[in-house]
Formats: C-alpha cells, structure tokens, sequence
C-alpha cells in the first residue's frame, strides 16, 4: 500500500487561495487538535475554492458531507458538544465570524459520528447555505492511521490548517483521473463508487474482479451498479454479462413510438433486461468510437 506523506499548509493554499477564510470563519470545527478528511476536501482543491465547492453543493439531493476527526473519541465527543452550545447563537471567536451565521441543533446522533448541521453564508450571497457536519466518533487517531482505513485512494487526504496529510501519488491519480480502490471488503463500497466515478473519472482495474464480486453479490445497491455499469471506463464491458437476469427488465423501443397510437405494436422489441440494454448501448458506443479514431 502507498505511503501517507505530509506537506506543508501552503501546498493547500496554492490550490485552494480561500481555504484560510473558510478555517477563519469556521476554525471552531478544527478544535480539540480535529481535522478535516475526504471527499470535500478533495471536492474544494478540484474546483479551486472552498466556497464554490459549497455553491456547487446547494441545491442537490445529497450534498457532500464535511468530515472532521480527532486523535479520540472523547475529543470528537468535546467537539461535538462545543458545536451543540453554539445552538443560536453566534460562537465568539477572535477574529469574529465573518459570514457565519446560526448554527442549529444535531439532527442526529449516530454510533459512528456525531452529525449537525450548521450554516455557511458565502461573502456576496443573502441568505446563508446549510450544511452537514459529521464529527466522527468511531475512526479516530493520527491523520496517517485514518486515512490508511479509507477505501478509496483518492480521498486520502486531511488537514488541520496547518499541514497536509495525503497518499504519495494523490496528485498522480487525480491527475489521471482515475479512481483507485484500496479496499473492497464492503458492499457499501458501490455506493462510494457510483459517487465518485463521474463522466470524466476511470477506474483503476486492479480491483477490478473484487469490486465485481461484491457488485454481483449486492442486492441493496441495485441503482448505483446501474451507474457504475454505464460508465465504459469502469467495468468491463464483457463482463456485462454476468448482469443479465439480476437488473430487472425494461421496455425498449424499436424506433421513436408514435405517441397517438401506442398500441402500434411495430414499435415496440418487448420487454429486456437492463443488463442487455446498458450492453448494447456501451457496445455501441464504443464502436462509434473505434470507428472515428480510425
């Protein structure tokens, strides 16, 4: 497995110019020696900005979760019940919280992290962005032992506003843009995947076989194998096959359908099964490609 390697607080700062206005605004989070690890950070150094990560995160169904942890349980515990005090009011710090406004009462607490959600308003908006906080309680110790327990290579990566903790060869496979598992001992993980593995991101093949084990053998993520198999860059297309029967079935028209008569028969080739469907539609693709690079 690669190496976790440390670096300096201004390597952030060179990809990320507004990250020490964020941690100004929110350094109360970073409290009791906690740091921030995973998805977000590595969404805000991909856009370039901490706060167009958080616009871009408004309005989804499922905006990213901010992640902090801590050298223990009890100081996420500590951090988590400063956060529940500030409850509204606004949390006196030097200098004072510019853009911050109310933060709200958890809305949960987990076995596995203690979650709130707290509000952020960037600089030129009116009314202020909400968003979840996890302070997680069950992963805690040294930034190098945490993120050596993540599953995905490319979320390798922490800081305390002060250093940067990430795998050896981050920049490498993100430069790629190639996804990498480390780990695939979870079903769980195909969720994980069908998140991260958009449009413009591979998959790194060398758990290609595992992860297709546990696709096969999922039953609870059915609609993230679906995306997971229409990307060509994932999984292979032969391997399709191994689908057929497990996806269920849909209609597929034979030409576009005269919508005034839909009992016309001669437009439809009947019920198929999804797996054959994303099939002939990547093989497709796929040809047309090989096609226009001749």
């Amino acid at each position: 497995m690669k190496q976790i390697i440390k670096k300096d607080i201004s390597w952030l700062l060179e990809r990320v110019p507004d990250f020490m206005d964020f941690y100004n605004n929110q350094s109360y989070y970073f409290i009791n020696d906690g740091y921030l690890a995973g998805g977000f950070l590595r969404k805000m150094i991909k856009i370039g900005s901490v706060f167009k990560a958080i616009e871009q995160d408004e309005g989804t169904i499922k905006p990213s979760d901010i992640d902090f942890f801590f050298y223990s349980e009890k100081a996420a515990q500590d951090s988590f019940d400063f956060f529940k005090i500030a409850k509204g009011t606004y949390i006196p710090t030097n200098p004072p919280l510019r853009g911050t406004t109310l933060i709200t009462a958890p809305n949960s607490v987990t076995g596995f992290a203690y979650e709130g959600q707290g509000s952020v308003k960037l600089k030129d908006q009116k009314f202020p962005y909400t968003l979840k906080f996890q302070f997680i309680a069950k992963s805690t110790g040294t930034p190098e032992q945490v993120l050596n327990r993540f599953d995905i290579s490319n979320c390798k990566i922490a800081t305390d506003a002060k250093s940067v903790w990430m795998i050896e060869d981050w920049e490498e496979i993100e430069g790629k843009k190639e996804i990498r598992v480390d780990k695939a001992n979870h079903e769980y993980l195909i969720s994980r995947l069908a998140k991260y593995l958009g449009d413009d991101y591979s998959l790194d093949q060398s758990n290609h076989d595992v992860i297709l084990k546990l696709m096969l053998g999922s039953s609870k993520y059915v609609s993230p194998i679906k995306k997971i198999l229409r990307n060509k860059r994932a999984i292979k297309l032969a391997t399709i096959v191994m689908f057929y029967g497990k996806l269920g079935r849909v209609n597929v028209w034979a030409k576009e359908p005269d919508y005034s008569s839909l009992n016309n028969d001669e437009n439809l080739l009947g019920d198929e099964d999804l797996a054959i469907n994303i099939y002939k539609t990547r093989a497709k693709e796929e040809q047309n490609e090989n096609s226009a690079s001749c």
